[in-house]
């Protein structure tokens, strides 16, 4: 979320202005967006989605060496070795124009990414929201209630609509998409029981049917909104949803 963003980049701007570098922060839930020092670009600053896709590739594995004939064979599966290669060179001249609108180029002072000779690696300086997320996940492990709580929902803020909801097909994501869907429904899960604890009712309903959105076959999610309905008075809504639930259910079992 734009607080998030801007809590990263206050935390660093002193250590920024006195070494002259600039704090990167990458958002991957809901989209692309990479910020540097007050400056941003988005998903529609590439002129496509494949080389858009070598940023995204290297930003979810941020802390590991990519070579140039890693990416090649990831985005140019088809082609031959130095058709791709070739290919990439072209996709790497526009990633540098486009990153140097933000002054995170290769050769800028403060890059996203650099290439040494093992291969592509993202700088030290960047964050992810992705990086935060987990950082939340563990803070909900322990702690006191309210503490973990607050990380629960933090957590669930910094979602969206998932990790990079464009990119649904692209194979290099569907494992990163599947861990982070997993770590979301079990915090949202958790923090819904947190609300209902502490008699929040509508927050927990809007939280049960954004599960629902998001999972049409959730069953744990719909078994705590029908207690809810019925717990809150609404026993005409909770039968709603419960047919609901088994419509879906008996047509899934089709």
């Amino acid at each position: 979320s734009s607080d998030t963003v801007q809590i990263f980049l206050r935390k660093f701007s002193r250590a920024g202005k006195q070494a002259s570098i600039k704090y990167i922060y990458i958002e991957l839930f809901g989209g692309l967006r990479i910020t540097a020092d007050g400056a941003s670009l988005d998903e529609s600053a590439f002129k496509t989605r494949k080389i858009s896709g070598i940023i995204k590739y290297l930003l979810l594995n941020k802390d590991v060496y990519i070579s140039r004939e890693t990416l090649a064979a990831v985005f140019w599966p088809d082609s031959e070795k130095k058709a791709a290669l070739n290919s990439l060179r072209v996709a790497l001249c526009e990633i540098r124009k486009v990153l140097s609108g933000i002054g995170v180029s290769f050769e800028d002072t403060s890059p996203l990414i650099t290439e040494e000779e093992r291969g592509f690696i993202a700088s030290k300086n960047c964050k992810t929201d992705a990086a935060v997320f987990v950082e939340l996940f563990q803070k909900s492990k322990a702690g006191d209630t309210e503490g973990k709580k607050a990380a629960l929902l933090a957590m669930i803020d910094l979602y969206r609509d998932g990790l990079l909801p464009l990119d649904i097909y692209d194979d290099y994501t569907t494992m990163d998409r599947e861990y982070f869907s997993a770590l979301f429904f079990e915090a949202a899960h958790n923090a819904a029981a947190l609300l209902i604890r502490d008699s929040d009712f509508k927050a927990a309903e809007t939280l049960l049917l954004r599960i629902i959105k998001l999972d049409s076959y959730n069953e744990h999610a719909y078994k705590t909104l029908i207690r809810l309905y019925r717990q809150t008075g609404q026993s005409q809504l909770a039968d709603t949803i419960s047919r609901q639930f088994e419509k879906r259910y008996e047509k899934e079992m089709c």
